[in-house]
């Protein structure tokens, strides 16, 4: 039985991203990650225990926990203060462009690593390259046009260094497209199989069923702390530029948009109090479930643009339009990889995170977006 809650914990901990190589806060996560697995342990030893008591002792499993808990969060504070602040990774750029040089410096921190910025000069002195490197420790060299001058690549080649491109190195290290790249490809997108579908309007169909003891709870709160309908309907783009109604709980005033459609700011004074705690958790979208069930959305893909935005982002931003190739989900990579923005440069940097799904969509990828999507309602949740 402890096999079961050991690979609970493992599902866990990736959902909270316990195990990613993005610094960032660690304690919070453990703690809510442990705490999730403690209680779903109990429910399941106390499940097994109706019908083989001697096979789910209650007692060890808090034992476990105790002395688990208090070893992981130790070991783990030993890791993030000397191992791993000691081996932070050396990244070295080459290139003219500063634009560029800027954006992986704020990607690359975000990771824990340190960039180094050298100009194409120094082929100049390939010596003092060298030195460069084997005084830095590098392990990674991003390099544009120096890919075509054959004596640099010989000098690397004796470290055994990995050397990407800018667009490379988005698309394998950071698993976002570079947009900027000369050489953007996307490879065939792959149609919806029938398989897809009926998994995902299944999963959807059990989500409503699971979840409508919330729903019904957040439709009466809605309706009681604010006059107008519990569901707005909104207009968006989905596959193909097809036009839809997509279902979502209100979280605004009536009329909120009388004047015109505008992207929702943050402390929004059109946002009702309830609408606050729902739209951080993002529980406003769930009746898009009901847009599954009538096909016009999947569980993973891009967020639907509403057509007032849609075509002003698509003259502002190249290859917005790609994100129509399929159909717009209730939950996408993008949403679990960027926070909630209201601005061309935040559509653009979702874009990136979409065009990656695209080209990398697969069962194993919308399962760890599903998995992931936990963490953030519940790190949602307990901000309010």
């Amino acid at each position: 039985m402890f096999l079961i809650v050991f690979f609970l914990c493992l599902f866990t901990f990736y959902a909270f991203g316990l195990y990613e190589a993005k610094k960032s806060d660690w304690l919070f996560p453990s703690l809510t990650a442990l705490g999730l697995n403690f209680i779903g342990s109990i429910a399941f030893f106390y499940f097994i225990s109706r019908y083989s008591p001697t096979i789910a002792p209650k007692g060890s499993l808090i034992l476990f926990f105790g002395l688990f808990s208090i070893m992981f969060i130790c070991l783990r504070t030993v890791a993030e203060k000397y191992l791993l602040a000691n081996n932070q990774e050396k990244i070295l750029l080459l290139t003219n462009n500063k634009e560029l040089s800027e954006k992986l410096k704020q990607e690359v921190e975000s990771l824990g690593a340190e960039i180094l910025w050298l100009t194409e000069d120094f082929s100049k002195d390939l010596d003092l390259f060298q030195k460069t490197i084997e005084d830095e420790k590098i392990k990674i060299i991003i390099a544009d046009s120096l890919f075509q001058e054959e004596k640099i690549y010989k000098r690397i080649a004796e470290f055994k260094i990995e050397l990407l491109r800018p667009e490379t190195f988005f698309e394998k290290k950071l698993r976002k497209i570079y947009l900027d790249s000369p050489t953007f490809e996307l490879s065939q997108i792959k149609k919806d199989s029938f398989t897809k579908e009926i998994v995902e309007r299944s999963m959807a169909l059990m989500l409503i069923i699971v979840s409508s003891p919330i729903l019904l709870f957040i439709a009466v709160a809605i309706k009681l702390s604010s006059p107008g309908p519990m569901i707005f309907r909104q207009k968006r783009i989905g596959a193909k530029g097809e036009i839809f109604e997509a279902l979502k709980f209100r979280t605004m005033v009536k009329d909120a948009e009388k004047n015109g459609p505008i992207w929702a700011q943050e402390n929004d004074p059109r946002i009702t109090s309830i609408g606050k705690l729902i739209r951080r958790t993002h529980l406003d979208e769930t009746p898009q479930l009901l847009n599954i069930l009538k096909r016009e959305m999947n569980l993973v893909g891009p967020r639907p643009e509403r057509p007032e935005f849609t075509k002003s982002l698509e003259e502002k931003i190249k290859f917005f339009h790609l994100r129509q190739l399929i159909k717009p989900g209730l939950t996408g990579w993008a949403q679990i990889n960027y926070p909630y923005g209201a601005s061309i440069q935040d559509a653009k940097n979702k874009l990136e995170y979409d065009l990656y799904y695209l080209k990398h969509r697969s069962f194993f990828l919308d399962l760890v977006i599903l998995i992931k999507t936990i963490r953030f309602f519940f790190f949602n949740l307990a901000r309010q």
